[in-house]
């Protein structure tokens, strides 16, 4: 007598039954993963923003050079939605808002919802020595409300450094 080759129904439905349970076991931490990855993302971007803010400042040698959220073509926003993506211009008047003739040096995209990004100030002014002009520095916030990944924050220092640490809440002081 041969030997049949194959598999039978309940071969393939036990098959699939063990690895739908495996797909549901493994579905909520690799959820949590993407919001852990993206909220470094987003913290990563700001990073690179604000380096390169402080970058420019200093190689220009003249004048500033001011971050601010995004608001419309060319315009910062006064309101201080920086999750909405952020421009980096030279601010040859050193006012904080962008005026026609100030070159445009770098943007931004928006961070990808659900992930929040929060600042104190409305706008990061670099002078050309690479201190910050309001002296007082900065504090963004990036955060999943969701609570499946740890809020990351950015201290910027008025002397123009910063350091990158994970606050309890998602919350500005």
């Amino acid at each position: 007598m041969r030997a049949i080759k194959g598999v039978t129904l309940i071969e393939l439905v036990v098959t699939l039954a063990v690895f739908a349970l495996l797909i549901a076991i493994a579905a909520p931490s690799f959820s949590a993963m993407i919001a852990r990855t993206r909220v470094t993302v987003a913290a990563n971007e700001l990073v690179h923003a604000i380096t390169s803010a402080r970058s420019l400042a200093v190689r220009n040698g003249r004048g500033s050079v001011t971050l601010c959220p995004n608001d419309g073509p060319d315009e910062c926003d006064t309101l201080g939605d920086w999750a909405s993506g952020f421009m980096l211009f030279e601010d040859n008047n050193s006012n904080g808002t962008r005026e026609a003739g100030e070159r445009i040096a770098q943007r931004w995209e928006a961070i990808k919802a659900p992930i929040t990004l929060a600042a104190n100030k409305w706008s990061l002014t670099y002078k050309s020595d690479g201190t910050i002009s309001n002296d007082t520095g900065a504090l963004f916030i990036v955060c999943d409300p969701t609570g499946a990944a740890a809020p990351r924050s950015m201290r910027v220092w008025g002397s123009g450094g910063n350091n990158l640490y994970s606050p309890q809440t998602c919350d500005l002081p």
